[in-house]
């Protein structure tokens, strides 16, 4: 069968915007075979309406089977499991299911779950990666700490150190807006919902 690879990035609350592309690519004719980061291999297919849905969970392997199989009697097939990604081997534990089945005109079919308590995972795993900045920051201040007590006049020691606080710095950063730009957006879809915690 014919595979085509596409990228396309998505932030961890965007699972609904995720779901839309990925149900296009099925009306295109492109049924989803694997996810790995911003990667997306689709499987040549015969177009068709599809319905897929994410969900974001932290099972033990064997509630993992039952979970999968709770779905599959409902007529949801499994397309995809994908972890969630760890920084620093902090391990979440969550992994995203992709399910998707034929699209059914009676309302209340194509959903498996709702929304909200999406959300509150996604809110969860975002939290996860506060620790993960703190971590980041630490390693930063260690280092700057160990450079000052070092007491070296090297020009090329000074500018390897100089480069790799840039570097971390540059990832604190991106880390720390993307972070918080998405807690900001989970909240306020949350919001929209009128039940938060």
């Amino acid at each position: 069968m014919e595979q085509i690879k596409l990228k396309k990035h998505f932030d961890l609350c965007d699972f609904v915007e995720e779901q839309s592309f990925i149900e296009a690519e099925h009306r295109n004719g492109y049924r989803l075979i694997g996810r790995s980061g911003g990667n997306f291999t689709f499987e040549a297919c015969a177009p068709d309406e599809y319905v897929y849905r994410m969900d974001c969970m932290r099972l033990k392997e064997q509630d993992e089977i039952l979970y999968i199989e709770q779905f599959a009697d409902i007529g949801w097939e499994l397309a995809e499991i994908r972890k969630q990604s760890d920084l620093f081997h902090i391990k979440s534990g969550y992994k995203w299911y992709y399910f998707c089945k034929k699209k059914s005109p009676v309302e209340g079919e194509n959903e498996i779950n709702n929304i909200p308590n999406r959300l509150r995972t996604c809110l969860k795993i975002s939290k996860l990666y506060n620790i993960e900045l703190v971590l980041l920051i630490l390693v930063i201040a260690l280092l700057n700490m160990l450079y000052s007590n070092m007491g070296v006049e090297n020009i090329f020691l000074e500018f390897l150190y100089m480069v790799f606080t840039f570097v971390l710095l540059y990832f604190v950063g991106r880390y720390f807006f993307t972070n918080l730009g998405m807690s900001g957006k989970i909240k306020q879809l949350l919001s929209a919902y009128t039940i938060i915690d």
